[in-house]
Parts: structure tokens; sequence; C-alpha cells
């Protein structure tokens, strides 16, 4: 490993040893861009803003999104699914299983709700390259739902309406 990045994981590991599931704006700012960073770096730590920046980041990871056939989001990935399954010819799909309840703990539950206005300060702060990143992926996905004649309103949204 090189030394630069084993100082800069000494100084992450310094500064964010204490995480806990409820430091939502700490997390933030931990690993800013992370989304982007997960997608387009070799290496799992990630380097401060100030040696890798909003702009320089969403251009990293908006090259890798084009390089993708089907990019998806996590609210629709059922209708992912679909996708994938009609582009490798296959008849049915299975369902997907909400899984992310299975993962809460009793320590998760605890935590007080977040503030939105300062979970919103901290992503503004620390993840601009995600959001930006999150509606390009968003754009692409409807594209490619829209292309492939999947209709939003489905069996996600019994009422017909999204």
């Amino acid at each position: 490993m090189r030394p630069a990045a084993v100082a800069m994981r000494t100084t992450v590991r310094k500064r964010y040893s204490n995480l806990s599931a409820c430091d939502y704006e700490t997390f933030i700012a931990a690993f800013p861009n992370m989304q982007a960073w997960r997608i387009t770096a070799k290496l799992w730590v990630q380097p401060p803003l100030s040696v890798l920046g909003h702009r320089t980041m969403y251009r990293a990871a908006a090259r890798v999104l084009s390089y993708i056939d089907i990019v998806g989001v996590v609210e629709e990935l059922g209708l992912w699914l679909q996708l994938v399954c009609i582009r490798a010819g296959l008849r049915t799909c299975p369902p997907i299983g909400n899984m992310n309840r299975a993962r809460f703990t009793p320590e998760t539950m605890r935590c007080p709700p977040a503030l939105s206005s300062r979970v919103r300060r901290a992503v503004q702060r620390h993840a601009e390259a995600d959001v930006r990143l999150y509606s390009l992926a968003k754009t692409m996905f409807r594209k490619e739902a829209d292309a492939s004649q999947i209709g939003f309103q489905t069996r996600y949204s019994p009422s017909g309406a999204d």
C-alpha cells in the first residue's frame, strides 16, 4: 500500500472510529460522495473532499454509469429486475422480497429521528456528486424502462398512480 493511502486510512480511522448507527450527519461527512466513490475506486478508503472534489467525482462516476447496460435505482428494484429479465429473454421474473427489515438491529430502532435540515445540509456539503449521480441514474433507468415498454404503473403501484 502506498504511504499516502496509509496516512489517509489512519486519519479517517482516528476521526470517525466511533460512529454509531445513529450518527447520520457524521456518517455522511466521513464518507463523502460514497456511492460515486464505490463505483469508481480501487481502494476502500476515500480521500477527503479537499483531495477529490464533487465535480471530479461526479465525472468519474457518470463515465462508469455510461458503460452499464441497465442502470437501476433502489426504490425501483422490482422494475429493474423486470428490465434485466426482458434483456435476458426470460418470460417470468422472480419477485424480490424486502430484505432491509431483517437488517434493523435494536440499536438502529432506538435511533432518534434525524433532523432533516441537518441531514440535508450534510448531504449538500459532502455528497453533491452523489445527488447528481442519483439524478443521472434515475434518468437512465426511466429511459430504459420507457424504451422497454414497461410502465411505472405496474403491480408496484396498485392504484395506478406512482
